[in-house]
């Protein structure tokens, strides 16, 4: 497959962005295709562009809810995680300070603050 560029000019057809994803027309008499030089453009034949589109699509349908569910789980599990530590280091100081009010005897794995 021959990739094109964007701001090159190019013949009639439907081209595919491989970056963005999206569909580009250019008319019959040719024209530049959008976007800088960093941009990789396909040359798709139509049948492809009407079976590819409503699958992007569907798939967008489907994996959009579960990003948003995935993304949640990962917030609420760090916030659980930060809160397990802070429970950690508060029963320590505790224990390091009731050792401390006991005489100064720390127990293996503590330290003194």
């Amino acid at each position: 497959m021959k990739e094109y560029r964007g701001a090159q000019w190019t013949k009639e057809g439907t081209y595919w962005s491989l970056k963005t994803g999206e569909f580009v027309s250019i008319a019959k008499e040719g024209g530049i295709l959008p976007g800088e030089g960093d941009r990789r453009y396909v040359r798709t034949p139509i049948a492809l562009v009407i079976i590819a589109g409503p699958m992007m699509g569907l798939l967008y349908l489907i994996f959009l809810p579960l990003l948003g569910i995935v993304g949640l789980a990962s917030f609420a599990s760090q916030r659980l995680a930060q809160r397990v530590r802070e429970v950690g280091h508060a029963a320590r100081v505790a224990r390091e300070v009731a050792a401390h009010k006991r005489g100064g005897v720390v127990h293996k794995g503590s330290r003194r603050v």
